[in-house]
């Protein structure tokens, strides 16, 4: 009966030390992960923010565009010859006339609230990436602190668990702050 008893006490406590390890592994597992998913939410953001940029690259060609053929309409109707002063009068009413179409159809105010809504997002997204860059620095914080704390830095070489390095400062940034 004894004997029993000892084989029961040995199993119970194998079978706390395989739960705890198990335990561990999906801590260490859950908290590797979540640095993971946090930097693919951070790659989405800067995506947004490229495209955020090629964006305004294209709405400036065109406003560039735009205000290129009507210099070029006036340049045009300035240096025509004396001759034909009267097709020109005709010509100019008619280029005026564009000229205010034009300004209806993209005015000025048109022009600024898109430039607003650029700046906007652009300050927005600097805010989440912020944000994200801190969210990310402490899951790596709490996952390099949980590798080397006991019992888990058992269990983290073991399974193979690792420090893990973020964001680290590259050789041309570190001489750009340690100028010699």
């Amino acid at each position: 009966m004894v004997l029993n008893t000892q084989y029961l006490f040995f199993i119970s406590i194998g079978i706390v030390l395989l739960a705890a390890l198990i335990s561990k592994y999906i801590r260490l597992l859950k908290n590797r992960n979540q640095i993971e998913n946090a930097i693919s939410s951070l790659d989405a953001l800067f995506i947004e923010r490229t495209d955020l940029i090629l964006d305004l690259l294209d709405f400036s060609e065109q406003r560039m565009n735009l205000e290129k053929d009507l210099i070029e309409k006036i340049k045009g109707l300035s240096t025509a010859s004396s001759s034909v002063e009267e097709t020109l009068e005709n010509e100019g009413v008619v280029a005026v006339k564009n000229i205010f179409i034009q300004a209806e159809k993209y005015p000025e105010l048109k022009y600024n609230t898109m430039l607003s809504h650029f700046e906007y997002t652009w300050d927005d997204l600097r805010g989440d990436i912020s944000s994200k860059r801190l969210y990310i620095d402490g899951l790596v914080a709490a996952h390099n602190n949980s590798i080397v704390t006991f019992p888990n830095v058992f269990v983290s070489k073991l399974l193979g668990f690792n420090h893990f390095d973020w964001l680290p400062v590259s050789k041309q940034l570190q001489k750009n702050l340690n100028p010699e």
